[in-house]
């Protein structure tokens, strides 16, 4: 994604429920799409890719794919040119701060929305903003044949990640080789550890939770997060942000509020039956 920010050019945004289902084809632009809520299955050949609130998934300029809606919700897109271009394959990024990058979104869909003679420019500033979160949190240094060998395991961890029963040691099976040269590619892959990554994760989502619903119980959070213990969640979360699930809720509320107003989706882009 981050080869086509070289030369990208702002086109449009907008908020909708998820994307409906069905095949798209040949995308002639350039798309990002952030998750705010729900879960949507993207599939690619053989590939598939669960997003999930606080993920963001690029589809680049001439992609093809089917989309499937496992929990309806919604999604922040974004469209951009670029005479740059970096193959047609789909890819979920998810190892930035949520929050960040939500607030990003919502800034580029508060621009785009102003329409003034600065919104193009308000918009492209917005764009790139997103663009320097993803390479802030990039590290992606293994060779092609490296992640590979991560594939089987990192599916499963993008499938079941916020699942009670998610295990690192099940995540670790899924692949053909050992425990200590699977933690070493692992974090040179995300630039932590298998166990960091989960707890940034989930805490991540409880962040996206609590500053889209402060009311909801930490029971509900816990769950939606993949712990059973709301107790055991609690101190997590205290422990990781300095404060509690409850501050942090009052917090958001009182620095963003409620979300803005949604905007009609562009007919433009269909899926084809």
């Amino acid at each position: 994604m981050l080869v086509t920010a070289q030369n990208a050019t702002f086109q449009m945004c907008f908020k909708m429920s998820s994307p409906s289902p069905g095949r798209y084809e040949d995308c002639k632009v350039n798309l990002l799409s952030y998750k705010v809520s729900g879960v949507t299955e993207y599939i690619q050949g053989d590939r598939s890719i669960i997003t999930s609130r606080g993920k963001v998934i690029f589809m680049p300029y001439g992609s093809t794919f089917t989309t499937r809606i496992i929990e309806p919700g919604e999604y922040i897109e974004v469209r951009y040119t670029s005479i740059s271009r970096t193959g047609t394959d789909l890819r979920l990024y998810s190892g930035f701060n949520a929050r960040e990058m939500e607030a990003a979104f919502r800034r580029l869909l508060s621009a785009y929305t102003s329409k003034d003679e600065s919104t193009f420019y308000s918009c492209q500033a917005q764009l790139y903003q997103i663009f320097a979160i993803v390479a802030k949190s990039s590290t992606s240094y293994l060779s092609h044949n490296q992640r590979r060998l991560l594939e089987p395991a990192i599916e499963y961890m993008q499938e079941h990640l916020f699942d009670p029963a998610f295990t690192i040691r099940e995540m670790e099976s899924r692949t053909d080789i050992s425990d200590k040269y699977f933690r070493t590619l692992f974090a040179a892959y995300y630039g932590m550890s298998p166990q960091r990554y989960m707890i940034n994760e989930r805490i991540q989502l409880a962040k996206t939770i609590l500053a889209e619903s402060p009311s909801t119980s930490m029971q509900v959070v816990a769950d939606e997060i993949g712990y059973s213990d709301a107790l055991y969640f609690s101190r997590l979360f205290k422990k990781e942000t300095g404060e509690s699930p409850t501050q942090y809720a009052r917090r958001m509320e009182e620095e963003f509020g409620k979300p803005g107003p949604e905007i009609p989706r562009p007919g433009s882009f269909r899926p084809t039956p």
